[in-house]
């Protein structure tokens, strides 16, 4: 049975697919090679390692200030926490509580 036209068998079709992408996996691999050699981006990677080493100390004082707070956050939330369901049964209560004045009227 022949195929429409300009319709590829699925062979033929998953071949070229194949082939195709391990060309372009090879150009992107050599594209790659060429950029991280030359001397703009090596200067780029040398001046980023440079900037993150002389930020890394300011980096290490943030998140120890981080983790201080959140400590800090966590202890504050806990105690909200219970108020505020303490606040919830209590107004519960006086909603709900039977009144001599209610019972009269």
């Amino acid at each position: 049975m022949a195929s429409a036209p300009g319709k590829r068998s699925s062979t033929s079709g998953k071949t070229a697919t194949s082939a195709y992408l391990k060309t372009a996996k090879t150009q992107s691999a050599d594209s790659q090679k060429e950029i991280e050699s030359s001397p703009d981006y090596q200067k780029l990677k040398q001046d980023y390692e440079t900037a993150s080493k002389n930020a890394a100390p300011r980096i290490k004082e943030i998140n120890e200030k981080l983790r201080d707070l959140s400590a800090q956050i966590l202890a504050v939330q806990s105690v909200f926490t219970d108020r505020r369901a303490y606040v919830g049964a209590s107004t519960y209560d006086i909603e709900t509580e039977t009144s001599p004045f209610r019972e009269a009227a």
